[in-house]
């Protein structure tokens, strides 16, 4: 293909054909036109070149649209026998997509609303009574109101940690909390509030 090729192919290829390289290429078309020196094949390969030179052209349209998934053709024979119209659920919408930090935003306002308790209450019971059982001899009781208290006491402890771990982490620049960040908090808070 002459379109291909660059300009100096090009020339080479006029000159071939017995035109003055030194003239610009539409007088050498002007002049192969008037003289019929040139075949038409030659010419429109000349034009295609032309045409494909330029930067616009270059340019890509428009990017291609999906197509709408087409239905299921039927068989001739489900197509005789008549048969109820099955009811086939709705399409789904699909499941909203947030931008990263927004649903960590959207958890924490969420979660500040709330006053219930966020560790659940079965697993807490059994860690109380696991860790008091080691650190007494005798097996010890429980009251449920004494488990609340001692889990909102926890949490409580565990929520300003990690706000001054957060502060921690803010300080140093950054705005992933690391261990470093909790042990430094726990280490400024000093002995009597570990």
């Amino acid at each position: 293909m002459l379109w291909r090729l660059d300009a100096r192919s090009k020339r080479r290829i006029l000159e071939s054909i017995g035109f003055d390289s030194s003239v610009g290429v539409t007088s050498i078309l002007k002049s192969a036109c008037a003289c019929h020196t040139i075949p038409l094949v030659v010419l429109n390969f000349v034009l295609e070149a032309m045409r494909h030179d330029t930067s616009s052209s270059r340019r890509k349209g428009k990017t291609p649209q999906r197509r709408p998934p087409a239905p299921a053709p039927e068989t001739p024979s489900s197509s005789s026998k008549r048969k109820a119209p099955s009811k086939q659920p709705p399409a789904s919408p699909r499941k909203r997509r947030f931008r990263p930090g927004t649903k960590a935003l959207m958890e924490i306002r969420k979660y500040q609303k709330s006053t219930d308790l966020l560790l659940r209450k079965r697993p807490f019971s059994r860690l109380v009574r696991e860790v008091s059982q080691e650190l007494s001899i005798e097996a010890l009781r429980w009251q449920v109101l004494a488990l609340m208290a001692l889990q909102e006491a926890a949490e409580a402890f565990l929520v300003f940690l990690f706000s001054d771990a957060n502060l921690c982490a803010i300080h140093a620049k950054r705005v992933t909390v690391f261990p470093r960040d909790i042990q430094l908090a726990r280490r400024i808070r000093g002995v009597d509030n570990l």
